[in-house]
């Protein structure tokens, strides 16, 4: 699998729900959700993370997370701002990082 391009991970089934919140300032977080047994033997370092940004209003993140049932893809095509991704894996919950461009405050995660 290469683990640049999320679409080498395809057909991937779709993430059903995530939440997230407005960390503070520089960064937002987004968190997936799955069956405690789903990530067993995931690290950060599976976990695909992609911030596209064609220009600051179109802004996408695509994340796909290798599972036990196979991969699952959460794919955020408008994000609010312009940003980095870093992923982190917790018990059955994938969180990622979203590193803000500017310091703000994000009134929403999508346009």
């Amino acid at each position: 699998r290469d683990a640049e391009t999320p679409e080498a991970a395809a057909p991937a089934t779709p993430v059903s729900g995530y939440a997230w919140d407005d960390r503070d300032e520089n960064e937002a977080r987004v968190y997936i959700s799955f069956e405690e047994d789903e990530l067993a033997g995931v690290a950060a370092a599976d976990v695909v993370a992609r911030v596209d940004a064609a220009s600051w209003r179109e802004v996408s993140l695509d994340v796909v997370v290798p599972t036990t049932r196979g991969p699952r893809r959460l794919r955020v095509p408008r994000l609010y701002d312009k940003c980095a991704a870093t992923v982190s894996v917790k018990r059955a919950k994938v969180v990622v990082r979203l590193r803000k461009a500017e310091p703000a405050a994000w009134p929403q995660l999508t346009w």
